[in-house]
């Protein structure tokens, strides 16, 4: 992993996917923090996006696909056009991204109060990331799942909830155990690898700031329920099915993007053993699941 504070070219690796991002008109470099520092890799870029900073050019947006409070999605003439928005700032986005069909190409344009004199912000900074991420992944990749994600004794964990439900409980008591890796805490990619399902660490945590990039092999999963004992209820394939896909990062302005995220969470459910994990939010909880696995 590179030393250097600031980085030229900002190449990461998540999720299985190398991303690089290049500005190579300008002698500065790129400023991450600890949790991305971790996914930087030297793998050949399979998606190579562009930075351009200073001026946000007017862009035709054409036809609006999906609007939230703070990123829009456009498509025009076969390309994916992303706009980023401050809240109650207005219709002017802080910063755009136009995209190639398949997302491996593309331009990101920035203000020119993303960077400073020295460096720039990263800007896969949420949400870019995270929405560049859940589209590559809908291409018959992967999907992303609210879910604490442990290795243990080789086994990938999945302890899966909503917010509240006891993932960054479950991730402050593991990583405590020496037997214990943590992936992340609160974002976790599953994909569908050589006839087994793998889970990946990410950048994007929740309160606890622990992440891994080192994929491991899915062998059981958890969805979470706060209670006053420790106990398992193995949950059937539908109910397993419908209680994960709540829970996962749908790509819901994409058709064919959710006809595969249903379809892979069915075939996780159906091959991967699936629990409703009771627990008690104190050590007993990991020495319980110890036993279980």
């Amino acid at each position: 992993m590179p030393e250097e504070k600031f980085l030229r070219e900002l190449k990461l690796g998540i999720g299985g996917i190398s991303i690089s991002i290049n500005f190579p008109d300008s002698k500065k470099g790129f400023e991450v923090d600890d949790a991305y520092r971790r996914f930087i890799t030297t793998d050949k870029p399979e998606i190579v996006l562009h930075l351009h900073c200073g001026h946000i050019p007017w862009i035709e947006s054409g036809e609006k696909v999906f609007d939230s409070s703070i990123w829009k999605l456009y498509r025009k003439n076969g390309k994916h056009i992303l706009g980023f928005y401050f809240y109650n700032s207005g219709n002017f986005p802080y910063k755009i991204a136009v995209l190639a069909h398949d997302f491996k190409s593309g331009d990101i344009y920035i203000k020119n109060d993303g960077f400073n004199h020295s460096y720039f912000l990263n800007p896969l900074e949420y949400p870019l990331g995270q929405v560049l991420m859940i589209n590559l992944l809908s291409r018959k990749r992967g999907m992303m799942v609210h879910a604490c994600g442990i290795e243990i004794n080789g086994s990938g964990i999945l302890f899966v909830g909503k917010s509240g439900e006891g993932k960054s409980t479950l991730a402050n008591l593991c990583r405590k155990e020496r037997d214990i890796i943590l992936l992340n805490d609160d974002r976790i990619i599953v994909r569908e690898m050589k006839n087994d399902f793998l889970i990946y660490g990410t950048p994007w945590h929740g309160d606890v700031k622990i992440c891994s990039l080192d994929p491991m092999p899915l062998r059981k999963i958890f969805l979470l329920k706060h209670a006053s004992r420790n106990y398992l209820t193995r949950l059937s394939n539908i109910e397993a099915c419908s209680r994960l896909l709540v829970r996962v990062f749908p790509p819901i302005w994409s058709h064919s993007g959710m006809e595969y995220t249903l379809a892979l969470s069915a075939e996780i459910t159906r091959v991967i053993p699936c629990f409703e994990l009771e627990f008690v939010p104190d050590k007993s909880a990991i020495d319980f699941i110890r036993s279980q696995i």
